[in-house]
């Protein structure tokens, strides 16, 4: 084994032993925050599963910015293509997209509330996060 080859295999070992404290410090924490989050059976490989599934993802593992644009990504894309399926007049404006969609009940109340309260909030964190 050379010089490179024995540089590179401990520099993976390292790596892979970091990744392994790492892991195991915040594991009762990413449990607590699945089981808080308690998600929902998603239907796979149906609209939106697998970035569904990521943001619950993102969440559990302590990436909480990541987590929140893709949420907001998801529910943008979501309100989108509510609207196309279901034949309603799509508008640039998120709310009157949401508002038209409870008002045909292609959604509920409570989602139109959980929709717009994502959409209030969504510069909360990703535009007023001040970067030391």
């Amino acid at each position: 084994m050379d010089d490179n080859t024995s540089n590179e295999l401990i520099m993976r070992l390292r790596v892979e032993d970091g990744i392994r404290q790492e892991i195991n410090q915040t594991l009762s924490d990413r449990v607590d925050r699945y089981l808080e989050v308690k998600p929902h059976e998603i239907v796979p490989y149906t609209h939106f599963s697998a970035v569904s599934a990521e943001c619950a993802l993102l969440f559990r593992d302590g990436h909480f910015y990541g987590c929140i644009a893709l949420t907001q990504a998801v529910a943008e894309a979501l309100v989108e293509f509510l609207c196309s399926k279901n034949s309603v007049k799509h508008s640039k404006d998120f709310k009157t997209n949401v508002t038209r969609l409870a008002k045909g009940q292609f959604i509920s109340h409570d989602s139109k509330g959980s929709l717009l309260k994502i959409w209030e909030n969504r510069n909360d964190y990703c535009h007023d996060t001040v970067l030391i």
